[in-house]
């Protein structure tokens, strides 16, 4: 598998997402040097801390602009480099596809990499972080990922009812999930229309926070794979 970016202020509570413990969904990595199925374990750490320092070439980097962009909540004019840095140091960020599932941009993943190991590692790591909230970036990634549990809310976006997923992390909380096109598609993405998804990921972890009375055991081994 690819081993998940978790940002040194990830659930701290002084950090821009008040704590809340978000995990950027992507859906797989491609790479020119590797054949397909193969493993690169470092290779989403290595993306991310590239875009943390300011060495990732600018196609990629435009992925992690627009959701430091979203994820701010804020006039998308007024967020600066240190705040999508900030951003990026504060969540988890997981590609999906455990392997290698491409050799070049626009390729779609053979269909057996969608299945197999790749729904119970995310699974695995949903509860192993007790991640609260999935930001899932991509139509076929949605319709790609484990079920979740029955009786998931839905929200209105554009005037219609857009579904979610719920995934059980510790006792009787549940980590919510909703998704948006992928960032790197041309129409179609904006930030005012996908804002209304990043909102109802915040106030669904804060209804949990709410009804439970705190937020659920960061369990210690997250400090183990940063």
């Amino acid at each position: 598998m690819f081993e998940p970016w978790i940002g040194d202020r990830w659930a701290c509570q002084d950090n821009p997402l008040g704590g809340m413990r978000l995990m950027v969904l992507g859906e797989s990595h491609h790479c020119d040097k590797r054949p397909i199925g193969s493993l690169a374990p470092e290779m989403t750490r290595d993306v991310v801390t590239a875009y943390v320092n300011g060495s990732l070439y600018r196609r990629s980097k435009n992925f992690f602009t627009k959701v430091a962009k979203l994820v701010a909540r804020k006039p998308v004019e007024q967020v600066t480099q240190a705040e999508m840095i900030a951003i990026w140091n504060s969540v988890i960020f997981y590609n999906y596809v455990p392997r290698i599932a491409a050799n070049g941009p626009g390729q779609r993943p053979p269909r057996e990499l969608w299945y197999g190991e790749a729904p119970n590692l995310f699974i695995e790591i949903i509860k192993k972080k007790e991640v609260e909230a999935i930001l899932v970036c991509g139509d076929d990634l949605w319709n790609h990922l484990p079920p979740g549990l029955e009786g998931a809310p839905s929200y209105i976006l554009n005037a219609a009812d857009r579904p979610t997923r719920m995934y059980p992390i510790t006792g009787p909380y549940q980590a919510v999930a909703a998704h948006m096109h992928h960032p790197s598609t041309g129409g179609g993405w904006a930030y005012a229309r996908w804002r209304p998804v990043v909102d109802f990921l915040f106030a669904e972890v804060s209804r949990q926070r709410a009804v439970q009375g705190t937020a659920p055991a960061l369990p210690a081994s997250v400090l183990t794979i940063r």
